[in-house]
């Protein structure tokens, strides 16, 4: 056996070793999460925002080893709520009245793990937290965490409900560009929790995991990973190497969310876009796809999306390259995109 034949063969069992290991890793998470949640949403939100937020709490989640079940409170069932440990409730449109009997019936009685995010938090919670709300009127505001010495101003003016109890400094503060006071961000009394507003990215992502480990009971600490996103066959390819260069001399864990391509792959720029990532994989580095946005025309029949996403994996594996999906243990807590100077 030559010393090509020996290489292979080390890779060949070395790859072996890591696919049985990722799943019995993958195995474990899903046989034993720590806890099972029903998150209930009441609008995707025509904007897209409340879609947004519904996707990042949902792989938060699924990092802390959480089993979540999403359904929107019009397709709530009779006692589905008490199938699980705890409940998160998301009110992406405030203005909009609950009209599912049976949830707000369910909803009065469970007495398991409770998370409200945005407004119109139920009274009988507000009562048994013991907290007063206050709505500021639309304004900017700014967040702010001690812990984790980070400031963030959001520049979208929004009409935010706060507790104005007391300002505890563990779960983050708000504090608006009209008022003098300062509000908590997150509260948490035994077993219920309250957020007043929740962004998809940024430091109220990073204050909503501090939120959701302790609410959850979870002590460990996740590992951050860096994320760089909006690579595009169009980036400046010879920087993104440059980047997995010294991400991966300073052992820094990082994914490059990629946009999917499935046209004009026989052109030498796809080549050269699938060999930036295929090195970037060498560097340790996670591809995630970046999926196409549906639009109304596809939304109810998925079969082009589903087509289009067949013919882009196809086209990575047979490059060597394998991306991760949406990687759901992954937590991204700082993005970058690189593009192509000119």
């Amino acid at each position: 056996m030559n010393r090509i034949q020996k290489m292979m063969c080390l890779f060949f069992f070395l790859f072996v070793s890591l696919v049985i290991g990722a799943e019995n890793t993958k195995a474990e998470t899903i046989d034993h999460p720590h806890k099972t949640i029903l998150f209930v949403y009441d609008s995707l939100d025509v904007s897209g925002s409340g879609e947004k937020s519904i996707e990042s709490l949902q792989r938060l989640l699924t990092s802390l080893n959480i089993a979540v079940s999403t359904v929107s409170i019009d397709h709530y069932q009779k006692n589905q709520l008490q199938e699980f440990d705890g409940m998160i409730e998301l009110m992406n449109a405030p203005d909009l009245e609950i009209q599912n009997k049976e949830f707000l019936a369910d909803r009065d009685d469970y007495q398991g793990l409770k998370l409200h995010i945005g407004d119109n938090l139920p009274v009988s919670w507000q009562e048994e937290m013991g907290i007063q709300l206050k709505k500021i009127p639309k304004q900017r505001f700014k967040l702010s965490s001690q812990e984790l010495e980070a400031r963030e101003l959001i520049l979208e003016p929004a009409e935010v409900t706060v507790n104005a109890t007391d300002a505890t400094t563990d779960l983050g503060l708000i504090s608006f560009e009209n008022q003098q006071t300062t509000y908590s961000y997150g509260t948490l009394k035994g077993k219920i929790a309250y957020l007043p507003y929740f962004h998809a990215t940024g430091l109220s992502q990073e204050l909503m995991v501090k939120l959701l480990q302790k609410w959850l009971n979870i002590t460990y600490q996740s590992q951050p990973v860096l994320v760089i996103t909006g690579v595009t066959p169009f980036s400046d390819l010879a920087l993104l190497e440059y980047m997995g260069d010294q991400l991966f001399k300073e052992g820094i864990p990082f994914a490059v969310s990629a946009t999917s391509v499935w046209q004009n792959t026989d052109l030498k720029a796809y080549d050269k876009y699938v060999d930036t990532l295929q090195y970037l994989q060498f560097r340790n580095g996670s591809i995630l796809l970046q999926t196409p946005v549906a639009s109304q025309a596809n939304k109810q029949d998925d079969s082009e999306l589903k087509e289009i996403m067949n013919t882009t994996i196809d086209k990575l594996v047979e490059h060597e390259v394998y991306p991760s999906g949406s990687r759901h243990q992954l937590i991204g807590i700082k993005t970058k995109a690189i593009k192509k100077t000119p």
